[in-house]
């Protein structure tokens, strides 16, 4: 779902920030859908990097949850191979793969 569609305020203030009741918004539709979060996914300008705002406001603050960055703001070919995956640890750390690590970390169905 885009950010903005759970949080109109979501993309004031320069980083993707969701209000409390985007959260509820969110777990409110996964209920309904039957589905689950598994990670977020957010474009950024040049490369997969996570940016100091990424790594400090993780989009949900609970260990092992993905954040996959794609960059060129997802223009031109986007290959699992050209995504960085980044795991929260919790306590703002991370865990980051890029190239052929974030690939095999990545399962297209």
């Amino acid at each position: 779902m885009p950010y903005d569609d759970l949080d109109p305020e979501a993309l004031t203030k320069g980083y993707v920030r969701l209000g409390t009741a985007a959260f509820t918004r969110l777990w409110a539709v996964c209920a309904a859908r039957q589905q689950m979060v598994v990670a977020d996914v957010h474009t950024h300008p040049r490369g997969p990097y996570q940016s100091l705002s990424d790594r400090t406001n993780p989009m949900v603050s609970q260990a092992g949850h993905m954040a996959l960055i794609v960059p060129r703001y997802a223009q031109g070919k986007v290959t699992p191979r050209s995504v960085s995956v980044n795991v929260y640890l919790g306590a703002k750390s991370w865990a980051s793969y890029l190239d052929l690590e974030a690939e095999t970390r990545i399962h297209l169905v």
